[in-house]
């Protein structure tokens, strides 16, 4: 590699680990010193590369570069929006090493342009400025190219051909057939029927070889079943990464497209949009022997012994199953450790034979997951439901392609901690004292999973969207888990116009995690309100770190009590690890990182914009708020230890008598805050009313959600009387 690669600092002093130190009293007891303690910290870098470090670079491709150039800063031009130095640059940049002859061929290169930074137009600018060329035929160097764009949203790839076609009309006319510069390769979602795309109404959810003469009536009427042929005759070729993912091994089959002179040219240039899957991890377990299982006796075949054949199948996979089965009962008392692969083959080739014969590729991957786990090794994982992890990272540096992934978080992402990747410097330096992060740390602000369960806690669900309606005024983006949008929608005041929702779905309900990916239908967001984190259990990011950062010949070294010693060493307390600290370090890293692609989904993804952005989060964890408070610079934190009004009151309110009855503190309260119409009152009246002895009137008058409705309804107390004669009123 010509020149040296230059260090970028992500996180400074990153303190990942602290032990206070214990002392003993005069009388033997042991006591930890809050003054006294050692910590340990490290940077977090990744190392960047200009562009004549990732490329050869001639006259030809600066100029094309250049043209790509002012096309970008056209469409700011055009839309009256602000264009910084870094961003021009960084559409130069890109394109440069993007149409030049690498220098290191086994590399990916990752270019980490912010959310908001111009990628979606750049990626546009470029393509439109290599249709030119292609159409310039002999004219250009450049007229042979073609090139695969992979993104997460199929309608962000209709809506690049739109573009792209409004721009530069058709490639090819021959008076029969109007070809396009882009195809979009197709696969089915939920959406495909009502898009058109799929022709069987009856189908709502997808299984593998359903799209196949033999499974569907209406193949033949389909795109599904032409657009493998039809792909060929256009030079810009695009899909989704799911489909990138279901593709990866056989990308080789879109390498090639026939120019309109009939002449076979490349597609040697991916860009992925977004990161693609990085780590390759299948659970292992009975729902998986079901899968197989469901398989082989849902199989079609008009073969004369196919009854002898499935019988055979099932008795194979029921053997592998009992196998693993005998494994899980060895080591059920450890809640991780590693087991060795110790068998050279798991299926026989016969097995595989008649597999192939009657069911084809279907769930092939499955199969080897199961063979990797018996040859190879996996982590055990004693969870709720125990499991077996594979561990592995996916290949997808293909032979011949020159790979780039834009990603605007992966310099954090520690996925891509690889040697296989390399990153293209970006200067998209910027400072965020325009965002705000509102801090709610009270125990009973506590949005996790099991917090905001509905048969558990019910009024949590009430109390956030109570607080919601009564706080935001201008558009909000909401999110949280998926299992309680619905809920926390019913209460949702203001949905579709103060309150963004997720336009996929048929009701009005708010987004939830996992759904968002590539998202801009937020950027207007003045606020955010995050319920709860979008975290894993701890044995997903344990797989992942594992599978990233572990040299697998020595973790899968058959050894004396390799189970009790790699169960030593993953020991885990409270989702967290005791020692083995690159597991925890992984852990906060996604979900910052993850934390960091939300936030960008509000208007903060305008990088010129400077307008204030409020985002609402609770009880997190420290670790994530200390990277996140360094990958926004200079944005200001405050926290919060009081507890919303609202959740006082909704935590009264949700529990109930036995008989589902309100007691008399659920009574009194509904009365103070709604019922009461504030005419004077007495104090002895109440107690009367709700059957409340003077004891437990000391009780209420003390309880914070009372104190809340006398502030907010500005209740005031009056005395009449003297002596034993005095009386106390209520009033308004």
């Amino acid at each position: 590699m010509d020149g040296e690669q230059n260090k970028k600092v992500i996180i400074e002093d990153f303190e990942y680990k602290r032990e206070y130190t214990k002392k003993t009293d005069a009388l033997g007891n042991t006591y930890i010193d809050g003054d006294n303690y050692r910590y340990w910290s490290q940077d977090i870098a990744v190392s960047v590369l200009n562009p004549e470090q990732i490329v050869e670079i001639n006259e030809d491709i600066e100029a094309f570069a250049k043209e790509t150039q002012d096309k970008f800063k056209g469409l700011f031009d055009a839309r009256n929006n602000k264009i910084t130095e870094g961003q021009i640059k960084f559409s130069y940049d890109a394109t440069v090493s993007i149409m030049g002859k690498t220098k290191n061929p086994d590399k990916i290169t990752v270019i980490p342009a912010k959310a908001g930074f111009g990628k979606s137009s750049y990626i546009y600018s470029f393509l439109s400025t290599l249709c030119k060329h292609i159409n310039s035929g002999a004219f250009s160097k450049f007229s042979k190219q073609g090139v695969i764009i992979v993104t997460d949203k199929i309608e962000a790839l209709r809506q690049l051909e739109k573009d792209i076609y409004r721009d530069k009309g058709y490639y090819h006319q021959d008076g029969k057939h109007n070809t396009k510069y882009t195809y979009i390769l197709e696969a089915w979602n939920k959406n495909s029927f009502k898009d058109g795309i799929c022709k069987n109404a009856a189908i709502d959810t997808y299984e593998y070889g359903m799209c196949s003469l033999m499974e569907c009536p209406y193949y033949d009427k389909c795109k599904m079943s032409y657009q493998k042929k039809q792909q060929v005759y256009s030079p810009i070729l695009l899909m989704t990464n799911a489909r990138l993912k279901q593709y990866q091994d056989r990308i080789e089959e879109y390498r090639t497209w026939i120019d309109r002179d009939k002449n076979k040219q490349a597609r040697d240039i991916v860009i992925i949009d977004e990161k693609p899957a990085i780590i390759d991890n299948y659970r292992i377990d009975t729902q998986l022997f079901s899968t197989l299982k469901k398989t082989v006796e849902e199989a079609k075949s008009s073969g004369t012994d196919i009854v002898a054949t499935k019988e055979f199948l099932l008795s194979e996979i029921h053997q592998v199953e009992d196998d693993v089965l005998k494994l899980r009962n060895e080591i059920s008392q450890y809640r991780n450790c590693i087991c060795c692969g110790e068998k050279e083959t798991v299926f026989t080739t016969d097995f595989k034979d008649r597999w192939q014969s009657i069911i084809g590729f279907k769930n092939i991957d499955l199969l080897n997951a199961v063979e990797k786990m018996f040859t190879v090794g996996a982590l055990w994982c004693n969870a709720d439901v125990p499991y077996f992890k594979t561990l592995g990272i996916k290949n997808f540096n293909y032979d011949g392609f020159k790979t780039y992934i834009f990603d605007a978080t992966s310099e954090l992402d520690p996925d891509y901690e690889d040697e296989r990747f390399q990153y293209l410097n970006i200067e998209d330096y910027k400072n965020y004292e325009n965002i705000t992060f509102h801090i709610y740390r009270a125990k009973e602000m506590n949005m996790s999973r099991s917090a905001l369960n509905y048969k558990k806690n019910p009024w949590k669900n009430t109390a956030v969207a109570e607080w919601i309606n009564n706080k935001f005024t201008d558009k909000t983006y909401v999110v949280t888990y998926k299992d309680n949008a619905k809920l926390i929608s019913q209460h949702l005041k203001n949905l579709g116009t103060v309150i963004f929702i997720d336009k996929d779905e048929e009701k009005p309900i708010i987004p939830h995690f996992g759904d968002t990916k590539g998202s801009n239908e937020f950027k207007d967001a003045k606020n955010m309100v995050q319920i709860g984190w979008n975290k894993a259990p701890s044995d997903e990011y344990l797989a992942q770190c594992l599978s990233r950062n572990a040299v697998f010949e020595k973790l899968f070294e058959k050894q004396k009590d390799k189970f009790a010693k790699t169960a030593k060493v993953l020991e885990n307390e409270n989702g967290y690890f005791k020692s083995y600290d690159e597991a925890n370090i992984y852990m906060w890293r996604k979900m910052a990182v993850e934390f960091e692609q939300e936030v960008f989904r509000t208007c903060v993804r305008d990088f010129s914009a400077d307008n204030a952005v409020d985002i609402y989060i609770f009880k997190p964890d420290d670790k994530v708020i200390s990277l996140i408070w360094q990958r926004f610079k200079k944005c200001n934190i405050i926290r919060y230890n009081n507890v919303p009004e609202e959740f006082q009151q909704e935590k009264i309110l949700g529990r109930h008598n036995a008989d589902g009855t309100d007691n008399k503190i659920q009574a009194f309260i509904k009365w103070l805050r709604s019922e009461w119409d504030g005419s004077k009152i007495s104090i002895k009246d109440i107690k009367a009313k709700f059957e409340i002895s003077d004891k437990y009137w000391d009780k209420l008058k003390s309880n914070q959600a009372v104190k809340d409705i006398k502030l907010k309804r500005n209740i005031k107390v009056k005395r009449e009387g003297k002596g034993s004669g005095q009386i106390y009123y209520l009033y308004i």
